[in-house]
């Protein structure tokens, strides 16, 4: 998967359906997220010039990463997850 912070703990989660449903031995779940990337399409878009407001936030420009394994015996590990319902 690709995507945001956001989208961090929904890979930790599909990964780790594939190895208790025997999918997979190992899986690497990775998100990442670029400063310009979403001021370009959302929030202040970069070619308007527009300034922005003393209370905006800025994306942080960084990467995470995490390997499940179904061998890995050490703590920490994903024992349950619960899903959010939209209502």
């Amino acid at each position: 998967m690709f995507g945001a912070c956001s989208t961090f703990v929904e890979s930790l989660i599909l990964g780790s359906i594939s190895i208790d449903g025997d999918f997979a031995q190992n899986t690497l779940c990775s998100a990442s997220s670029h400063f310009c990337s979403a001021e370009k399409q959302f929030r202040f878009p970069l070619e308007l010039g527009n300034q922005r407001t003393p209370t905006s936030q800025w994306t942080v420009t960084g990467a995470g990463c995490a390997i499940l394994s179904k061998e890995a015996i050490s703590k920490p590990k994903i024992t349950s997850f619960t899903p959010r319902k939209n209502c």
